[in-house]
């Protein structure tokens, strides 16, 4: 539960990207720099002292798609 999944996430928005779904990948990549932005879910690697699990960060990205 220490990895961070913005990876995985933003490899989905070149793939969106490729498939031509590019107002798709523009929502998924907005919604992954405003989770970071907002500093209150980010993952060990860019904070250890105050940092969230996987799961708790990849939930906070699909909250703010929603």
């Amino acid at each position: 539960n220490l990895a961070n999944p913005t990876a995985l996430i933003m490899a989905s928005v070149m793939l969106l990207d490729y498939l031509g779904e590019y107002q798709a990948g523009r929502r998924v990549e907005t919604a992954v720099r405003e989770v970071i932005r907002a500093g209150k879910f980010v993952t060990a690697d860019l904070n250890r002292q105050a940092h969230v699990g996987t799961r708790e960060m990849a939930e906070a990205i699909v909250r703010q798609l929603q």
